[in-house]
């Protein structure tokens, strides 16, 4: 939430009163001096929202789901940092995880895949501070084959409108076989900042659930208010992977009002309605992507450059989410 530290050049420049990002206090410095630890996010978010969408999420790769396995796993550093969505950010070297220090005299084996929630962009594979290789979804990819990635999003109208939201999505055919909550809270950059919002729509309770699911539909309530400024969102999303016949429809109603969409005119871009009126309250359906899309993996080898070679990724999607691994350290 307060800027991006890996590199000079990263996206997300400081832009808080502490003031801009100093090139010599970045993760990026630190490793060329020799330090070896690893990339995390957080949300550092005052509006009391905990994982909230876009302001910061830290992955972490643990053999179960158990305090102690996830202590292990920090202290591993097998660890990346997100911007908000779950882009599955995966490296190797001589199959060793991420976080590893390992000694190879040789040639060494990489390998990488990421499973973004959206449509990847790029990824870029940087050893010792430089990019060594760019990585791109395989050609051909945008071939309309199930799986798809469909995101539902919705808020936008009057900055102080406040809006209830009852929704219910579903299909006609096929099955949503994954469903990624994209929740945050208000954009609250200083608890008690002059012109600041710092309270949640209700405190009462959390403003946003599902509250049914099954194969072919999803329920959900949320509150919204409109953007504050062009650059604080306060939408809502969810993201459905769909298995599914290109010829099958997408059903979204809510509060009241039903919209249907054919997946093949989904695959040709976005839908959006105002549910009220311009300048009220809207969703937008889409644009549906292929799980291709989001895909991108690559093995290969590669020669020593120094005593000690440090790897890393970094991964971009066309929706402006990001992803950073923790390097893996290689001693010839």
């Amino acid at each position: 939430m307060h800027g991006c530290s890996v590199a000079d050049d990263s996206p997300y420049p400081m832009l808080h009163v502490m003031g801009p990002r100093d090139g010599g206090s970045t993760a990026e410095a630190g490793w060329a001096r020799g330090y070896r630890f690893g990339v995390a996010a957080g949300t550092d978010h005052h509006g009391a929202y905990p994982g909230s969408h876009g302001d910061g999420r830290m992955g972490v790769f643990a053999s179960a789901l158990t305090r102690e396995s996830i202590w292990e796993a920090f202290l591993a550093r097998r660890v990346f940092a997100a911007t908000g969505d779950r882009i599955d950010t995966r490296l190797f070297v001589d199959d060793a995880w991420m976080g590893s220090e390992l000694r190879t005299p040789g040639d060494r084996h990489i390998r990488m895949s990421v499973r973004g929630s959206d449509s990847i962009r790029l990824v870029e594979l940087y050893k010792n501070g430089c990019v060594l290789h760019r990585f791109f979804p395989v050609a051909g990819s945008n071939t309309l084959t199930t799986p798809y990635r469909l995101r539902v999003t919705w808020g936008w109208g009057g900055i102080n409108d406040l809006v209830a939201w009852q929704a219910r999505f579903c299909l006609s055919d096929g099955t949503l076989s994954h469903i990624e909550t994209c929740f945050h809270g208000d954009p609250v950059v200083a608890p008690r900042g002059e012109g600041q919002r710092h309270e949640s729509p209700d405190d009462a309770d959390v403003p946003h659930a599902i509250l049914e699911r099954n194969d072919s539909s999803c329920v959900w309530e949320s509150r919204t208010r409109g953007n504050p400024t062009m650059r604080h969102a306060t939408t809502q999303a969810i993201s459905f992977e769909i298995d599914a016949p290109i010829d099958a429809s997408v059903v979204l109603e809510v509060n009241g009002h039903r919209y249907e969409h054919r997946l093949a005119e989904l695959a040709v871009g976005a839908r959006c309605h105002f549910l009220r009126g311009l300048a009220h309250e809207a969703v937008r359906i889409g644009p549906l992507v292929p799980v291709s899309r989001c895909t991108v993996t690559s093995e290969f080898r590669d020669t020593p450059e120094r005593d000690v070679d440090y790897y890393r990724l970094q991964v971009s999607q066309h929706n402006g989410q990001w992803a950073w691994s923790t390097p893996v350290w290689v001693r010839q």
